[in-house]
């Protein structure tokens, strides 16, 4: 009887156990994508508290297009692997803590948009998404991206702000050599030191480093022949001296924002960077008058004062 008990208590375990995991469709706008079946293009239910999508949504064989922003989204089905013709899929602001690894199947994905949600990593299997060009993991928990991130080589903008457990030399090995990088986030995360592997990430043009607790720039940044914007704002305890000694080796570089870094005066040597031709302060305490004489010195550059911090 005892054994029959345990069973029994066992079977209900399980019963509650499957019914946690049925997804009640509520939302009528979901419903009605639901209904349109091959003939739904798009799925874009916005700020509607939707908790879960059913499995039913493989259905949707046709579907471009996936907009879930603002919703209360714990986990995705696998059935989301089955819409293989997904370009554009954003999950922004929901609960993810992780994707399921059948989101490797979504092989004509471009665009990718996580940020906002509760993600430690990602599969393995993202590494198949061989035409992703735009992936957002801001503000996420991600401490390591899998080796797979090396895998695909047309990605353009990589974010990953306010993830502050980031491990940076262990990213910055791994995409090293993404031929494609263009916009690359690493502000927010909690950076004491900027590892020397950044200068082996030669094809960045866009490099966020802002909000961190940077102290100097690694001698490798001069191998960044192809950086043209740089951000380096909030940033106040950073020796800009040595910094613009090696920011002026940079041939392409065209705009450096290091404002919001509580400055009173600039080093002298910022004279050395003749080839940029925006140089943003906002939020520092420069005198009118140093900037006149910086003005007359280097009269192909233009310091702006206005905007907030660039993230």
């Amino acid at each position: 009887m005892k054994s029959l008990s345990i069973i029994f208590i066992s079977l209900i375990l399980n019963i509650v156990s499957c019914n946690e995991q049925v997804c009640i469709v509520t939302n009528s706008e979901l419903k009605k994508v639901l209904e349109m079946g091959n003939d739904a293009t798009e799925l874009n239910i916005q700020n509607s508290n939707i908790s879960c999508l059913p499995p039913e949504i493989r259905k949707l064989k046709n579907l471009r297009l996936i907009l879930l922003k603002s919703n209360q989204l714990a986990n995705l089905p696998v059935e989301i692997g089955q819409l293989k013709k997904l370009n554009w899929v954003s999950l922004m602001d929901n609960k993810l803590k992780e994707l399921p690894s059948e989101i490797g199947n979504l092989t004509n994905l471009e665009h990718f948009d996580l940020d906002m949600n509760r993600l430690t990593t990602l599969p393995s299997e993202i590494g198949k998404l061989k035409k992703l060009k735009y992936l957002n993991l801001d503000d996420n928990n991600i401490q390591q991206l899998p080796k797979e991130i090396e895998k695909i080589k047309s990605l353009e903008d990589l974010f990953l702000l306010g993830n502050r457990n980031l491990d940076v030399k262990d990213l910055l090995v791994k995409i090293r050599h993404l031929p494609s990088i263009n916009k690359l986030y690493l502000s927010e995360t909690n950076m004491k030191i900027l590892p020397k592997e950044i200068g082996s990430v030669k094809a960045v043009k866009m490099l966020f480093l802002s909000s961190n607790n940077l102290k100097v720039i690694p001698k490798s940044i001069i191998n960044l022949k192809q950086l043209k914007y740089l951000n380096l704002g909030n940033n106040p305890e950073l020796d800009f001296n040595s910094t613009f000694r090696l920011l002026s080796k940079l041939p392409n570089l065209k705009e450096l924002y290091i404002g919001d870094n509580k400055l009173h005066n600039l080093p002298k040597n910022i004279t050395l960077l003749k080839n940029v031709e925006t140089i943003y302060l906002v939020n520092n305490s420069i005198s009118a008058m140093e900037i006149h004489t910086l003005n007359k010195m280097m009269p192909m550059t233009h310091f702006e004062f206005t905007g907030g911090i660039q993230r």
